[in-house]
């Protein structure tokens, strides 16, 4: 072992054992850090070769740098959420994940859902462009982002379920119409799948914590003597969101029909008083 030291450190090298509790402390935090260099350099090598095989199947000029996957979540159409996962060399880059509040569709239409969000991101972050976006979805999803995305120059597709939704069985659809299949065994397949995953994990984590807010909110609203659950839900549906309702006026909230000025005046005062915490 010290031969192979000496040879790549070119000097000579004294290999000892630890003689005290310090030294055998600092030889543990010693071979706790290699390990990190060392699993991190064999991550990095893992993630280096996905990107290269994910730059030939997509027939890309060179492995991305930047790939952002994207997906929606809602039930029925309500508290609908649209995110955005973005994938490095790095691997995951969490701090540059998106969340977007969807406010122009209301009847639970993926697609258009995909088409706003896809809109809004590049015009709310202009200066970042990613080298390839993966879309949870199919045809409709495509066709739904094919104007904004050709108009960017973006080469994007959307991976869909297979025949009897089996896992290992999806299908991309390209930019240009083309439908592609992997081998469900593929390492590029799990790579995939795994971005697409994460997108649909951060987008039901969105999607519930709006949900679960808006239902803390309407049961505060409910213990409001002489609200009770109509008034309750027809002041939340009146403002729209809780932001919106949290710094409303008086005057406002007795605009709600059904709510007077005396009982406006109880639920301004309650929300203020009240120790709990809501969610927007």
């Amino acid at each position: 072992m010290s031969t192979a030291i000496k040879q790549l450190m070119k000097r000579e090298v004294d290999i000892r054992l630890p003689a005290t509790r310090d030294e055998l402390k600092a030889m543990g935090l010693a071979r706790n850090y290699a390990m990190e260099a060392l699993n991190r350099r064999v991550r990095n090598t893992a993630q280096d070769t996905d990107l290269e095989e994910f730059a030939t199947f997509f027939d890309l000029l060179k492995a991305p740098e930047r790939i952002e996957i994207y997906d929606n979540s809602h039930i029925s159409g309500t508290h609908p959420y649209g995110v955005m996962v973005v994938c490095g060399k790095d691997g995951l880059l969490k701090k540059e994940y998106r969340k977007f509040k969807i406010n122009t569709v209301t009847n639970g239409d993926d697609c258009s859902m995909m088409h706003e969000v896809i809109s809004r991101r590049f015009k709310e972050i202009p200066d970042v462009l990613p080298d390839f976006i993966l879309i949870d979805g199919g045809r409709g999803q495509r066709s739904a982002v094919y104007g904004e995305l050709s108009r960017l120059g973006i080469p994007f597709a959307c991976i869909a379920k297979g025949p009897g939704r089996v896992a290992g069985t999806e299908v991309f659809y390209l930019s240009n119409g083309e439908k592609l299949s992997l081998d469900p065994a593929s390492k590029l397949m799990h790579f995939l799948c795994r971005l697409r995953d994460e997108a649909h994990r951060f987008a039901i984590t969105s999607h519930r914590k709006s949900r679960d807010g808006k239902l803390q909110f309407s049961t505060l609203l409910n213990d409001i003597p002489g609200i009770g659950k109509t008034k309750g839900k027809a002041i939340l549906a009146y403002f729209g969101s809780i932001q919106a309702m949290k710094h409303a006026r008086v005057e406002e909230i007795s605009k709600v029909p059904g709510i007077s000025l005396k009982l406006a005046k109880r639920v301004a005062d309650y929300l203020k008083e009240s120790q709990t915490t809501l969610r927007a």
